[in-house]
């Protein structure tokens, strides 16, 4: 009896003080505008990727597009330009920090109806997948082909 009791005060505690996923879904609708959708994504938004993905853009970041879900599985496709010279302190800072990108295992696929996610196309990438705290996951795809510029493919995904 005292068991039940103290279950159902637990309970009801953690329903009026965690948020709930549609709290959180809401909360990130809030952010971008609706639950589903593709855009440039304005400083807010990229800061707020950074925050979810844990990297720090550096300057030289030109976002492409980026396509979100907030359903049950939250989860954000990204796709940026960045210097070349820049792409190691990206990685440094982020939670590839110390991985092993592979150069032969793509983890990057392509994606029905979005016409700008092409990582199918790279021939030459450095590609990896992590955990992050959180317990979501976050996979990127470097295109080292290009001279001046990587394109970066970022996936960020719950399960």
């Amino acid at each position: 009896m005292v068991l039940a009791l103290l279950g159902g005060l637990l309970l009801l505690a953690c329903i009026k003080f965690c948020p709930t996923q549609r709290q959180k879904d809401a909360a990130m609708a809030a952010l971008w505008g609706v639950q589903e959708g593709e855009l440039v994504p304005d400083a807010e938004q990229m800061t707020r990727c950074a925050q979810l993905f844990g990297l720090t853009f550096p300057k030289s970041t030109r976002p492409i597009k980026m396509r979100y879900l907030l359903w049950q599985d939250d989860a954000i496709w990204l796709k940026l330009e960045i210097a070349k010279e820049d792409i190691s302190a990206l990685i440094a800072a982020s939670p590839f920090a110390g991985d092993e990108l592979s150069e032969t295992e793509d983890r990057m696929w392509a994606v029905q109806d979005l016409n700008w996610w092409d990582p199918e196309t790279v021939k030459t990438f450095r590609c990896g997948e992590t955990q992050l705290p959180d317990l979501s996951y976050l996979r990127i795809l470097i295109d080292t082909g290009k001279k001046d510029v990587a394109v970066v493919y970022l996936k960020w995904f719950q399960t």
